[in-house]
């Protein structure tokens, strides 16, 4: 790991060795993706403080430590679980259909595979 300070950006921890990664991946209570889980230039790091106090900041799985993060997990597959219910489908067919809202393809690929 390496302390970095650039030219027009905040300082930051450049992890750039595997085996750093997957113990930063493991030890989630040591090492938090908040409050700077990207890397943007100090304007774009201002930007993001300035949307968090409004609340209007975006939060995403990247944006996330646990718990939030586990609980965002678990809530993304809730709205597919309705619709497969509304829908009258059984319920041994849902982990089948649920990877089709994580998978980037067309309309009728999609279409195809999630009825197919």
């Amino acid at each position: 790991m390496h302390w970095v300070e650039a030219p027009g950006y905040e300082p930051f921890w450049a992890v750039t060795r595997p085996a750093d990664i997957m113990e930063i991946e493991r030890n989630n209570t040591l090492f938090l993706n908040a409050p700077r889980p990207l890397l943007a230039t100090g304007e774009m790091d201002a930007a993001a403080k300035r949307r968090e106090a409004d609340g209007t900041a975006l939060r995403t799985l990247i944006h996330m430590d646990d718990p939030q993060h586990k609980a965002a997990q678990i809530a993304v597959h809730y709205p597919l679980y309705v619709i497969l219910s509304l829908l009258g489908l059984p319920e041994s067919d849902f982990p089948r259909r649920s990877p089709c809202t994580s998978r980037p393809s067309s309309k009728t690929t999609t279409s195809k595979w999630l009825w197919s």
